[in-house]
């Protein structure tokens, strides 16, 4: 594995490590407001549940698409491109996340909830910095690739 491909996993596994962070935060929001409030808005376990699934399949189609790529099964440029839609997913997360960050946090906003929000914003950036990182590092697509792809 090149220098650059090392770097772009690293960026890959501290963004979902983020996003774990964030995912633990969202479990200790629910349970402080169960026990505040005795009951939790269905959004928000809906909210964290959510967040929670779409990080396990981004993680599982990242790991597949690496799985058929060191099978060889997989054309660089087909590679390419499913690493720069996983980009552009995480792109997308990030952006949501800062704009609740610009939206909505603001003084009255509870620590819990903007460390959830900075979590997943840094973490989807990290990811989205990964992937673009490992698209970049397959190297120019084989005039193999090209015709079959």
């Amino acid at each position: 594995m090149n220098y650059c491909a090392r770097h772009a996993r690293a960026f890959v596994i501290v963004g979902f490590a983020m996003l774990v962070l964030s995912a633990l935060l969202t479990v200790q929001r629910l349970m402080v407001a169960a026990h505040q409030y005795q009951s939790v808005p269905v959004s928000t376990v809906v909210e964290g549940l959510l967040s929670l699934v779409a990080t396990i399949a981004a993680l599982g189609a990242w790991w597949w698409l690496t799985q058929l790529a060191a099978l060889g099964e997989l054309p660089v440029r087909v590679r390419r491109r499913g690493l720069l839609m996983l980009t552009l997913q995480y792109l997308a997360i990030a952006s949501i996340n800062v704009m609740m960050i610009i939206t909505f946090g603001s003084r009255a906003t509870p620590w819990s909830v903007a460390a959830q929000w900075w979590c997943e914003a840094l973490g989807a950036v990290a990811i989205a910095a990964g992937f673009f990182s490992m698209s970049r590092a397959l190297g120019p697509a084989l005039a193999a690739d090209v015709e079959r792809g």
